[in-house]
């Protein structure tokens, strides 16, 4: 999966992988921060073509180096194209 997260964010925002359902943009994830018993969910979240780190009143610019860096949890993609059935 992170293959996968890499072209996604090493791509421009109208750039995209495609499977047999359309294409799909990587959007936003979430990554868990601490212990199985304890810790914290933070996100990165593509907006305008930036990369933006939210943790509660906490947000940022990150560099998509930083957001190939995390362990998701979740992944959040946006359909941005059908394909014609086959």
């Amino acid at each position: 999966m992170l293959s996968k997260m890499i072209i996604f964010c090493s791509l421009g925002f109208n750039e995209a992988a495609s499977n047999r359902s359309g294409l799909y943009a990587l959007k936003a994830l979430v990554e868990h921060q601490g212990s199985a018993d304890s810790g914290h969910f933070v996100t990165y979240r593509r907006f305008c073509d930036r990369w933006i780190y939210t943790s509660d009143m906490n947000v940022r610019q990150v560099s998509p180096s930083e957001v190939l860096a995390r362990s998701p949890y979740m992944l959040f993609y946006e359909k941005v194209k059908s394909t014609a059935p086959s």
